[in-house]
């Protein structure tokens, strides 16, 4: 994908490495200068990097937990008992069985399976809520430069989708 970018546009990096070491501002202007095929590598190409940042905000997190300092100033109380909720509430995901009261074999029953179905969609809304709830809280634990630079990715990414959506339609492509 790389590649496809050296070939379209002019930019001065002669390794894929070092393109993702650019900050996300610095890669934004030439978004506007993509074709469609170009706009596609690009996108892939954010992607990458948006991963890239989200494993070293991970890592910084990790360090963070670990850090029996952090464990003491109760920085990071919120996001754990959080994260433990989370994790006592997902269980029925792999039991499901467990949503139903009955201690029943084979199959649900109708008026079962409508439970199950109710019981399921609560807890599901409760574990996006969860997650939304976690992974502010864990954004939070960052460093300001490294929440500022995947906010920049995240819009990098967010623009060039746009852009790429753009010039497929000028192009006649299919709308789905």
């Amino acid at each position: 994908m790389f590649e496809v970018l050296r070939k379209q546009l002019p930019i001065k990096q002669a390794l894929v490495e070092d393109w993702l070491a650019l900050d996300a501002e610095q890669r934004r202007p030439w978004f506007a200068k993509a074709d469609l095929r170009t706009s596609a590598a690009l996108l892939l190409l954010e992607q990458a990097s948006l991963r890239r940042q989200l494993l070293l905000a991970q890592d910084e997190v990790k360090q963070r937990y670990l850090n029996a300092a952090a464990l003491k100033d109760g920085s990071i109380n919120k996001a754990d008992a959080t994260l433990k909720q989370m994790l006592a509430n997902s269980g029925f995901l792999s039991r499901p069985a467990e949503l139903l009261d009955a201690k029943g074999y084979g199959l649900p029953q109708p008026e079962e399976r409508k439970h199950l179905e109710q019981v399921s969609s609560e807890r599901q809304a409760q574990l996006l809520r969860l997650s939304t709830s976690l992974d502010k809280e864990v954004r939070a634990l960052l460093e300001p430069s490294r929440a500022k630079e995947i906010a920049a990715v995240e819009a990098n990414v967010k623009q060039i989708g746009e852009h790429l959506r753009t010039l497929h339609k000028a192009a006649g492509g299919l709308q789905l």
